[in-house]
């Protein structure tokens, strides 16, 4: 099993992902000792929060490749190509060194599920990439995450805590932080402006606050001067002159986060927001950069998220909306969200690509959202 195809390694991780999800992180240590302990190998940075997760991890990246060394990124859900989650100085990894690494970590696993086996993957793949950095984002929560069976880390990063996972981290603000702050050993701290109930929790494990980023930002979005500002001070806690700071946090390169692509008659945004904060920010986005367009949205989401909550903060924007229907058994189904939207919006339907394309070739702003999931369904109707 030692040298599995790529195409091999992704079937037999996706039957077992059908066995589900366990929190918790000794499986995930005894993996790493047999694979020789590669998280040994290089510094690490960890990464838990709500929102921001993924924009924080990639202009971090950006900064320390800035400043020469090379760095690994774990990061999920993938939005385009599985390949993204494993970055490689800012590059996905090679299928090639993906399946060696998968197929390492499948055959000396015992009882570790998808999720675990793929990280351990990540692990011996920036070993044997010989990174000096890896940039690992928390799959959910922090405490019990199967990223969090690292030991020795550089820094912790939560970024902003907002309700959302809430049936396994809890229904108020203060537990889920509680999870998030888990992450945090001995080593520096640095967060960003957080609601007060959050920074008490916080509070004991002396934070490094940062301040919102003054400078130039590559990622379009006004919250993004939070995330860029915890990068800042994260990077200078690693030694980071400014100079690579400033050109790091320009040059940063995020999928499915406000991401623009332009269409024959006006703009398509992809947006990952699936939850009330992430909502909350796309939505100021979206005002200041198109505050008197026609909006025309394509959203989908998964059943075990605020979808109401959601849909009430984006849609009395849209002109439109489409409804799509998010991958199962997690997605929503259709007639269901289309409901719910229709509560926000007064023209809602449903439909699939041919429905997509026609959205696509209206004038104005298409804005899809909702769900990572939907994301690269939009994306490959740009093209066909």
């Amino acid at each position: 099993m030692h040298n599995m195809t790529y195409e091999a390694a992704i079937k037999a991780l996706s039957e077992l992902e059908k066995s589900g999800s366990v929190y918790g992180t000794e499986r995930v240590r005894a993996l790493l000792a047999r694979l020789g302990s590669p998280e040994k190998q290089y510094r690490i940075v960890h990464i838990a929060g709500t929102n921001g997760k993924g924009s924080t991890a990639a202009m971090l990246d950006s900064v320390l490749r800035e400043a020469g060394f090379r760095t690994g990124r774990f990061t999920s859900p993938a939005v385009f190509d599985r390949r993204e989650c494993y970055a490689v100085c800012g590059k996905p990894a090679s299928e090639e060194a993906l399946g060696r690494a998968f197929s390492e970590a499948l055959a000396l696993r015992t009882d570790t599920t998808a999720f675990e086996t793929e990280f351990c993957a990540a692990m011996a793949l920036f070993a044997r990439e010989k990174c000096d950095y890896a940039i690992v984002e928390c799959g959910l929560g922090g405490r019990d995450d199967a990223t969090n069976a690292i030991g020795e880390k550089a820094l912790a990063i939560v970024t902003s805590v907002s309700l959302d996972h809430t049936a396994v981290l809890g229904h108020t603000l203060r537990e889920i932080a509680a999870h998030k702050v888990g992450i945090v050993g001995d080593c520096p701290f640095v967060t960003g402006s957080q609601p007060q109930e959050v920074m008490e929790v916080f509070a004991p494990h002396h934070p490094v606050v940062a301040e919102p980023y003054g400078g130039e930002i590559a990622l379009a979005g006004g919250f993004q001067r939070y995330n860029a500002g915890i990068v800042q001070r994260a990077a200078k806690l690693l030694g980071v002159g400014e100079e690579a700071i400033a050109r790091g946090i320009a040059r940063a390169e995020v999928s499915g986060r406000f991401e623009r692509i332009p269409l024959r008659k006006g703009v398509l945004i992809l947006d990952g927001a699936h939850n009330p904060g992430a909502a909350i920010a796309l939505k100021e986005a979206i005002l200041s950069s198109f505050p008197t367009q026609e909006r025309h949205f394509i959203v989908g989401a998964f059943a075990d998220k605020a979808v109401d909550e959601v849909m009430s903060i984006l849609l009395p924007l849209a002109k439109d909306c489409l409804v799509l229907q998010a991958p199962l058994p997690r997605g929503m189904e259709r007639k269901q969200l289309a409901s719910i939207a229709s509560r926000y919006c007064k023209k809602v339907r449903t439909g699939d690509e041919a429905e997509i394309r026609e959205t696509l070739s209206e004038a104005g702003v298409v804005i899809a959202c909702g769900s990572f999931s939907i994301l690269s369904k939009v994306r490959r109707c740009i093209d066909g």
